[in-house]
């Protein structure tokens, strides 16, 4: 027992850490997942060996290989199922909201998520309801319904702020700072934003807080704000330097170029585009490479220096034509990938139907069974009370040789 125990420790810190580095270490995550299957399996410890199919399938989420994570992630739900393990039901089916929302499957992806919301209340989870708040707020948003999208936003901060979870409260900020965005309301976009950079500060997230000035910098240049827009743009910058983040960088030249067009400082907005494509060939950034040649022939055309605004051009056309080719690719794996999962989807309920047919069948049989014992155990009883008992007649035989 003891053994066992020690066994199921070791499980679950392993799972632990894999959780805490999903993010910033995938690679390795992965790799402490298969070490924990593989004691788990080893062990016969169901719970343990889900959790890390789970986390795994989270993990190829991030690293984009969706067809990975749905195999995961479903054999993860055959098992908790299986062993009735809500907390890990909700966990696995939350994760395939995140899968169909990346492969662009939003119905899906709501489905998923309102069943991981209804096990969460069940179990009084209010961190994970507030997640899956988040999550159906994206999908709200996506289907252009704000009212829906703002709601459950709101709904999912109010949650985060009761049991202090300062980044899940960053993120639902930002979130409800977007809707007020499309609506263009000035005044609750700059209260959201600023509360959200506040909060961003307080946990020392510099990666957000850079995404949170990217997010502000290209609502001010939406309305034409420039002086205000650079200035966000600046010190995004800043901190994404500061802490390296190549990324964040990169988007943000890519919107100080804008800038500096729009303010007619041409070699300064040549100057930041040309670094943030430096940086998007780095980093492999092939969807702001594109955007970036747009807006450097842009430039060009402004200074009246057509044959570059023609070469930016055409490489614009061409990057985007490459990244366009990539994502039908991808969708169509994604299509293949959903079809196959709905195909064995439909084969388990098949099977799961015949098991429930022959466990019918079999309790039938045990029912039928247990009748026809209970009519002969019935008919002995009767038997029994009609009929003499042997010591009954012994007593008369004995009797009757007597008599004679």
């Amino acid at each position: 027992m003891e053994r066992t125990l020690d066994i199921s420790a070791q499980v679950d810190s392993l799972n632990a850490k894999a959780y805490e580095i999903r993010n910033t270490d995938t690679r390795e995550a992965i790799r402490l997942c298969d070490e924990a299957i593989r004691i788990s399996e080893k062990e016969n410890y169901d719970a343990g060996k889900a959790q890390a199919l789970s986390h795994k399938g989270f993990c190829y989420v991030q690293l984009a290989d969706y067809s990975q994570s749905l195999t995961h992630l479903h054999e993860a739900l055959r098992i908790f199922t299986g062993i009735g393990h809500e907390e890990g039901l909700a966990s696995v089916n939350y994760n395939l909201g995140l899968v169909f929302m990346r492969m662009g499957d939003f119905n899906m992806a709501l489905e998923y998520e309102l069943r991981s919301l209804t096990i969460r209340e069940k179990l009084d989870d209010e961190a994970g309801a507030a997640n899956c708040y988040m999550q159906i707020g994206y999908v709200y948003e996506h289907f252009s319904d704000l009212e829906n999208a703002l709601r459950n936003y709101e709904k999912g901060l109010i949650l985060h702020r009761k049991v202090k979870y300062a980044p899940g409260e960053a993120a639902l900020l930002m979130g409800i700072a977007s809707i007020y965005i499309i609506r263009n309301d000035h005044e609750k976009v700059k209260h959201y934003l600023e509360e959200c950079l506040r909060v961003r500060k307080t946990i020392h997230d510099p990666r957000g807080y850079g995404a949170t000035m990217h997010r502000y910098t290209s609502y001010h240049i939406q309305n034409e704000n420039y002086a205000e827009a650079r200035k966000t743009v600046e010190e995004g910058l800043t901190v994404a330097e500061n802490v390296d983040d190549k990324m964040g960088q990169c988007r943000l030249l890519v919107l100080l170029g804008k800038i500096l067009t729009r303010q007619q400082q041409y070699d300064g907005s040549i100057a930041a585009l040309e670094k943030a494509g430096q940086i998007s060939i780095e980093i492999r950034l092939k969807s702001v490479e594109f955007e970036i040649h747009l807006a450097l022939s842009e430039v060009y055309e402004l200074m009246g220096d057509d044959s570059k605004a023609l070469e930016h051009y055409k490489l614009y056309q061409k990057k985007k034509e490459e990244v366009l080719s990539a994502d039908v690719a991808v969708k169509v794996r994604n299509i293949e990938t959903i079809r196959q999962m709905e195909s064995a989807n439909k084969e388990a309920e098949i099977h799961r139907l015949r098991n429930v047919e022959l466990k019918k069948a079999y309790e039938e049989i045990e029912q039928k069974n247990k009748d026809i014992l209970d009519s002969i155990r019935y008919a002995q009883r009767i038997q029994n009370n009609i009929l003499p008992t042997k010591k009954y007649i012994d007593k008369n035989l004995k009797r009757l040789a007597q008599g004679r």
